[in-house]
């Protein structure tokens, strides 16, 4: 597997002067293409904030964000809405979908941003949802999903511009057990067979198992890395 993400040194401080908070400090790491990496660690250890400067939401204080060698701290904002709209895909955990649109329209308004005609973004859309195993509910709006659907619209609708790397924030913390499982093996899927760099947030130890990497980060820094063993992903 070859890298696609790279982070070097990076820290982030928010607020100023004697309100000022450290949120992150000099983190290094990378995440190939075709790797489910899993971000783990206390609340308010920096794993949000991370994930924001990686997918270009926000910019680091210090250090660098390499996009396939591109610096992506070196880019305007211009260039940087681009590249998110180009090369990430998001996905939360309350999903933020539209409740007055249905799950294709809630797609279609992805494609719509990246300049889709109306009739190819319908026939897309359709494609996506097909492919995260809801084509039998185009037509019905996120109060009518189960929360396990309305992730897998939201799976589908970041994957609108076929983006290189998928980043999700606690995708499963409103989920039961079985519609986690489902949406951890669709994520495995979108890596593994697919070839995108996934990286998770998550606080649930149940769906660490399903990456190939544990990254834990601790007070702004990064506390260990390792592979997940065979013998855990059982």
């Amino acid at each position: 597997m070859s890298v696609l993400i790279e982070t070097r040194g990076v820290g982030h401080v928010f607020g100023k002067g004697e309100m000022s908070f450290r949120a992150l400090r000099e983190i290094d790491l990378s995440v190939n293409r075709g790797e489910m990496l899993m971000l783990m660690g206390p609340s308010g250890s920096g794993k949000t904030t991370l994930v924001q400067i990686i997918g270009a939401l926000l910019r680091p204080s210090e250090g660098a964000v390499l996009l396939d060698g591109q610096d992506l701290s070196q880019l305007n904002e211009t260039q940087r809405r681009k590249v998110r709209l180009a090369e990430f895909g998001f996905v939360f955990q309350e999903y933020n979908l539209f409740p007055t649109l249905t799950a294709q329209e809630n797609v279609m308004v992805a494609l719509d941003l990246l300049g889709v005609g109306r009739s190819k973004a319908r026939t897309t859309a359709n494609d996506l949802l097909a492919s995260v195993g809801l084509s039998d509910k185009l037509h019905l709006k996120p109060e009518l999903l189960s929360g396990g659907q309305r992730q897998r619209v939201a799976i589908a609708r970041a994957l609108a511009a076929d983006p290189r790397a998928l980043l999700a924030d606690e995708p499963t913390a409103a989920l039961d057990s079985e519609s986690g499982q489902r949406v951890m093996e669709l994520f495995r899927d979108l890596a593994h067979r697919q070839g995108r760099a996934v990286l998770i947030v998550t606080h649930d130890p149940r769906i660490q198992r399903y990456g190939d990497r544990v990254v834990r980060i601790e007070d702004g820094r990064i506390a260990d890395d390792r592979a997940i063993a065979a013998h855990e992903k059982h």
